[in-house]
């Protein structure tokens, strides 16, 4: 018999032997155990338990997720560090270069190399290096006047570089520039008989050269090589994300890095047109400037919803939003400060935005557990969108934690 009719034929006897004001009782109890269960079996599952336990604009942290990504996902060996021309490396590099202590990209300080009047500027390597699975050569180069530019070299080669592969740089700027080599760009340089190839390369060098009566001064910084680009690419979408994203080594362990060159966004492939959400990311900024989350996005034209802090040595947060006009108005930007913080470059933060409907709730914490609340934003001009990261200002910073949850 089905439950139905088993049900129906129970209240059918019960109704020729009791009162009537008892059947209804019973009935109105049944109802209720039967609501209670439903929703017991229907809501509690689908709650978000981040909405439990808060108080003092304290927020737990989840211990489930939709979407997760730390620094698990990357190996070792997808970029191998060849130097970051510090004063703590095991090999030192040789020749007429000079330390610079006031302009780097990353660390303490930069390798500068001084032409003048055609005089070239030259510095080896001695490092024993297994290239065989490297991708692409990548450094910064920053350059005070690309006008007096004649030439700048890279070889990688045996000990002696009688055998070695080249290239040579073109198409340089004024400032910091990103240098990714191909390594199918590299020219090859032989003798006769030679066995020569990637895996035994001895030695490095970087070699500048001015125009006539002209100084052509340029600095090193962060030479690696990419040796598996899809381990941090191939999740993300950007305008230019080979340029805007790399990894990068502190402490042992590779974060993703985002660097403000060629693109300021990027989000999360996987997770599209969300508005209702739970999203958080650790952030650890390298240098003064804007950095943080990025919801509700559009990573093709920048427009959507910022939450950011202000940079290293800062303390600011701020919460804004670009659309088709532009840039939050400085009036309406909605924006503070950490009390007896500075945020430092050897440390994580943790921001985490929670949206439902116009409303979006922006948390901060120092260690993904707890969460302070720092503000709000009602605003309906963006449902949905994208999640991802944003640095801004021309810096870069550290990424690790995503977590996400559909609401």
């Amino acid at each position: 018999m089905k439950p139905r009719q088993f049900c129906l034929g129970l209240f059918l006897e019960m109704n020729k032997s009791i009162d009537k004001k008892l059947v209804i009782i019973l009935v109105g109890v049944l109802v209720l155990c039967g609501t209670i269960a439903i929703a017991k079996f229907y809501i509690i599952p689908k709650m978000n338990p981040n909405i439990l336990g808060v108080e003092n604009k304290q927020l737990a942290a989840s211990d489930q997720s939709d979407f997760s990504l730390n620094s698990s996902s990357y190996k070792s060996d997808d970029i191998t560090v060849i130097s970051n021309f510090e004063k703590n490396e095991d090999v030192a590099w040789q020749g007429n270069g000079v330390l610079d202590e006031k302009i780097y990209y990353e660390g303490v300080r930069s390798m500068g190399l001084i032409s003048v009047d055609r005089k070239a500027a030259s510095i080896t390597l001695e490092k024993v290096l297994d290239l065989t699975n490297m991708k692409q050569i990548e450094f910064m180069l920053h350059v005070t006047d690309a006008e007096a530019y004649e030439t700048v070299i890279i070889d990688f080669g045996d000990l002696e570089l009688k055998n070695y592969y080249r290239y040579t740089l073109s198409n340089l700027r004024n400032g910091w520039n990103l240098i990714r080599i191909p390594k199918e760009k590299f020219i090859p340089a032989k003798v006769k008989d030679s066995t020569f190839d990637w895996p035994n390369i001895e030695k490095v060098r970087f070699y500048s050269l001015s125009r006539p009566a002209s100084i052509f001064l340029t600095r090193l910084d962060m030479l690696r090589s990419i040796n598996y680009p899809d381990s941090f690419l191939t999740g993300w979408r950007a305008n230019l994300p080979e340029t805007l994203l790399s990894l990068y080594e502190r402490f042992g362990t590779m974060k993703l890095m985002a660097r403000s060159i060629g693109g300021s966004v990027a989000t999360i492939k996987n997770i599209e047109d969300i508005n209702n959400f739970d999203y958080s990311a650790s952030v650890s900024p390298q240098t003064v400037g804007r950095v943080g989350l990025f919801v509700r996005g559009d990573y093709l034209k920048g427009n959507g919803y910022y939450f950011l802090l202000g940079g290293e040595k800062k303390n600011t947060w701020f919460i804004i939003k670009k659309n088709i006009k532009g840039w939050t108005p400085t009036a309406d930007i909605v924006q503070g400060s950490l009390d007896n913080v500075v945020f430092a470059k050897d440390k994580d933060y943790w921001l985490r935005v929670k949206g439902k409907g116009n409303l979006m709730e922006f948390y901060f914490s120092f260690d993904g557990q707890q969460y302070e609340k720092l503000g709000e934003l009602n605003d309906d001009e963006f449902r949905g969108g994208g999640v991802g990261i944003a640095v801004l200002d021309g810096n870069w910073s550290l990424f690790d934690n995503f977590q996400f949850i559909k609401n």
